[in-house]
């Protein structure tokens, strides 16, 4: 199936209620934007590129394998079954990182970042209504639950570690869950990792990661998500 390159709007931040950009920060590792850079084949996502500069563009040449387009709601749908995209060049963060998503995970959730290149490495994947499960370096798993009466739903997430310290942020609101986990993240595919189990389910908007963080740059990712 031949694809067919979708010219698709760039929408800037000023529009969506805010200037600030993702490249405006340094330190932005990647920046898969809403509807921006997307390729498709038929309905369905062959590419996403990279907005950032860095050219870490995710995609699928298997045509059973790549997420569909939702034209109407402007995101990606992945229907737990393998469907993910992946790149030919890994991302690799041995310190401090910010990373933020728009999704909208559904049962039975699964892995939205990882490495699918070598070993079996899962970054974060949603485990259950709750808990977002964060391992690095392929050594014992860290779960963030939400607080309260919280849910996974459609909604925005931003991850931080600061020192090895990691924090979580839903929909705008720091939980009170933190752990520890230092090591080297290495992140090539979105939706699945290596071995090819515990795929995605659900919807993805935009993802931002950086191998930075700070107080100014998670306010603005968290602004910049949920303006979308």
């Amino acid at each position: 199936m031949l694809a067919l390159k979708q010219a698709l709007s760039l929408v800037s931040s000023k529009s969506l209620g805010g200037s600030w950009l993702p490249t405006d920060d340094a330190d932005l590792l990647s920046w898969y934007q809403k509807n921006t850079g997307i390729t498709l084949s038929g309905a369905d996502v062959s590419n996403w590129e990279d907005s950032s500069g860095n050219a870490y563009h995710m995609a699928q040449t298997d045509g059973t394998k790549m997420p569909e387009w939702n034209v109407a709601g402007e995101y990606l749908e992945f229907d737990g079954t393998g469907e993910h995209l992946s790149s030919s060049s890994q991302m690799s963060i041995t310190a401090d990182f910010t990373v933020g998503v728009k999704l909208s995970p559904v049962t039975p959730f699964g892995t939205v970042l990882a490495r699918v290149s070598a070993g079996d490495q899962e970054w974060l994947r949603i485990i259950n209504t709750t808990t977002l499960r964060v391992k690095i370096d392929n050594t014992g798993a860290v779960d963030l639950t939400l607080d309260g009466t919280d849910v996974w739903s459609s909604g925005y997430l931003v991850l931080t570690r600061v020192s090895g310290l990691l924090s979580m942020w839903w929909n705008g609101v720091l939980q009170a869950d933190t752990d520890t986990k230092t090591g080297t993240v290495d992140i090539d595919a979105i939706g699945i990792r290596n071995p090819a189990n515990n795929p995605f389910n659900g919807d993805i908007t935009e993802i931002q990661i950086y191998k930075n963080s700070s107080a100014s740059l998670s306010a603005n990712v968290n602004d910049r998500l949920a303006s979308l």
